[in-house]
């Protein structure tokens, strides 16, 4: 099996190492490398499964690559992380269609996966995949539990994370961490009840925060992906504020620690009694980790 990626950091790198561990002989390749060197690859190894961790990167920056891999009928899974693209009314988005169908109707040695779960995306060839998350490698010390909702991660357009800082109307404090793409999120550096801590955090400091999280809120505004966020939700076994509908939706609808929110209200209010009676209520995360982040399942999905 041959791994094509963009980066062996962030989300890339984590795939490429499940898939390292669990399959032998598989040998990874960069993008980003000599154009020479992947075409000798693919011409020299064209009986063995190509899968591309970045499906829309290389058909946007490698397309030759793309269509070679076509022509010569190779095996190709292409895992598509951000598909956010497929619901933007553009000439982008009506050629990735167009394009999903053609491969469906005339190439039946390519499998795409995404890290979505609908309707639309199933007409169109996708077919869900799991989004698997990193257990710590380290053990660190729980801390004691405090008041306050954790906005994790990093925080652009689609995390939602202004957006909940502007409409939430609460006693809890909230507690933004993480790297801050959307600069109007600073607009409440000074508000009593908000705190910013920008930037990434250590392991330990992210274990920190978790593990006194309250509760864990992923106000996305397009949800049409997955969170990693959520993930590790789960595994700290926190309540988690979120939306409804499509894979993010369908997630938390099964999780038992779910609240759910309108981010097209007015108003976001969190009531604090119904946060403690989930802390108390019996936990089925375990359950959701295994359908939609395990590795096993992730490994199985691109066999």
């Amino acid at each position: 099996m041959v791994i094509v990626t963009k980066s062996n950091e962030g989300h890339y790198g984590y795939y490429l190492s499940i898939i390292e561990k669990h399959i032998e002989d598989a040998i990874s390749v960069d993008l980003n490398s000599r154009s020479i060197s992947l075409l000798k690859l693919i011409l020299t190894r064209r009986n063995e499964k190509f899968v591309i961790l970045n499906g829309d990167y290389l058909i946007r920056k490698r397309p030759y690559i793309f269509f070679l891999l076509l022509l010569l009928r190779i095996e190709v899974v292409q895992i598509f992380y951000n598909i956010d693209f497929l619901y933007k009314n553009n000439i982008r988005s009506y050629f990735f269609k167009l394009l999903f169908k053609v491969q469906k109707r005339l190439f039946n040695r390519i499998k795409n996966l995404c890290l979505v779960d609908n309707s639309e995306n199933k007409k169109l060839g996708l077919v869900h995949v799991p989004d698997p998350i990193e257990m710590p490698t380290t053990s660190f010390a729980d801390e004691e539990v405090k008041p306050f909702i954790l906005l994790f991660g990093t925080h652009g357009p689609r995390k939602g994370t202004y957006n909940f800082l502007k409409k939430y109307k609460g006693d809890l404090e909230v507690v933004v961490v993480g790297k801050i793409v959307d600069e109007r999120i600073h607009d409440f550096k000074n508000e009593e009840k908000i705190k910013i801590v920008a930037g990434f955090v250590s392991d330990e400091i992210k274990h920190s925060y978790f593990s006194s999280a309250k509760c864990v809120a992923i106000p996305y505004i397009n949800w049409h992906g997955s969170s990693g966020v959520l993930g590790h939700a789960l595994l700290y076994d926190k309540v988690v504020i979120g939306p409804r509908g499509f894979h993010i939706g369908k997630v938390l609808e099964e999780y038992s620690k779910s609240i759910f929110i309108d981010i097209d209200q007015d108003k976001i209010i969190i009531d604090r009694n119904i946060i403690e009676a989930l802390i108390e209520k019996s936990s089925n995360s375990n359950v959701i980790i295994e359908k939609y982040y395990s590795e096993q399942r992730f490994i199985e999905a691109i066999k």
